[in-house]
């Protein structure tokens, strides 16, 4: 497949772009060839202690995005199932491909945080199982009728939804798991992975550690995706139709002395440590020394479909770098 790449908005509340500013810059983004745009999924004010704030309704943002564009794929990056009832997944997302002409990507998570949980009335030990039969549930419901589902959490009888999504046989699902707090692969990651064979279009997986000050080590991620592929296998499932999708926030400066600076203001909004541990933890430098550092951070894996980039602000100025420097580079070098 051929190389694609995405972008992720800023869309947190704290921040103080207003919401029709971000429109404009997905809107932006289509015209700068991007291919696709993707939303984080926080329900609650603060989920700490890695949110501090909350951010807009994902399908919601989504929905006016869809509005504004023609091409773009959309995608929450991710959403977090175990919070919704499959039935309603399955109906938010099938209206949203339906409205959208087909741009649907439903990337999905366990969730982590264990006050939402609680305060969803969701037992967050028991996470994984609500993804993995809330997956094969939205499948079916996406591509039959009358379906009847016995899971060991969830069980429906005789359930329909309409409309049925344009994409057939439906909208890919990726899987956003595993990353650089994975120290070794225990039997319950081995699980995460087969899940992701069994079930996934993509995998994206976390490529750095805001609290750890480093980007997930290569061959870790090459190991993951191994596991992944063999799963695939196991399960009369071709690799190659498994979208790999490396995720990151890049900022892109020159070798002006005064650019640094600019950099630090921009990183210090969105992380706590000194500049050098900035630059350990996520791809910082010129358009060069950035696909170099994505080149040695994906070596182990035996290719990347897709880079998503999260730029550290919205300004013209980067997301020119980004579209007419770096992504032109990637292109060479995938």
């Amino acid at each position: 497949m051929a190389l694609k790449f995405g972008v992720r908005p800023h869309h947190w509340i704290a921040d103080a772009t207003p919401f029709s500013d971000i429109v404009d810059w997905v809107v932006r983004a289509e015209e700068k060839g991007f291919d696709s745009v993707h939303v984080g999924d926080r329900l609650l004010s603060r989920a700490p202690p890695v949110y501090e704030s909350t951010m807009y309704e994902a399908t919601t943002a989504l929905a006016v995005f869809a509005a504004r564009t023609q091409r773009l794929q959309l995608s929450p990056l991710v959403y977090n199932m175990p919070y919704r009832h499959p039935i309603h997944t399955a109906k938010v997302f099938a209206s949203l491909d339906l409205m959208s002409n087909g741009r649907v990507i439903l990337g999905v998570g366990t969730g982590w945080n264990a006050h939402e949980f609680n305060s969803l009335g969701v037992a967050r030990n028991q996470r994984g199982r609500l993804l993995d039969e809330g997956v094969q549930l939205v499948k079916r419901l996406w591509t039959e009728n009358h379906v009847d589902f016995e899971g060991e959490l969830i069980s429906v009888r005789d359930v329909s939804v309409e409309p049925k999504p344009v994409q057939k046989p439906h909208p890919p699902i990726w899987f956003g798991s595993f990353g650089p707090e994975v120290r070794e692969f225990t039997p319950l990651v081995d699980r995460v992975l087969e899940r992701i064979g069994r079930l996934g279009d993509g995998w994206v997986p976390l490529t750095y550690s805001t609290p750890g000050r480093r980007m997930i080590e290569p061959e870790r991620l090459g190991e993951a995706w191994r596991r992944i592929e063999a799963a695939m296998v196991a399960h009369g499932r071709d690799p190659a139709e498994c979208e790999i999708v490396y995720s990151h926030w890049p900022y892109v400066m020159t070798d002006e002395p005064a650019e640094r600076d600019e950099c630090e203001r921009s990183v210090r909004q969105w992380f706590d440590g000194t500049y050098e541990e900035a630059r350990q933890t996520y791809p910082i430098g010129t358009a060069d020394e950035i696909v170099e550092t994505l080149v040695a951070a994906t070596r182990a894996l035996p290719r990347v479909d897709r880079f998503i980039f999260t730029p550290f602000n919205y300004g013209q100025t980067q997301f020119d770098r980004l579209a007419e420097d770096v992504v032109p580079k990637l292109r060479e070098v995938f």
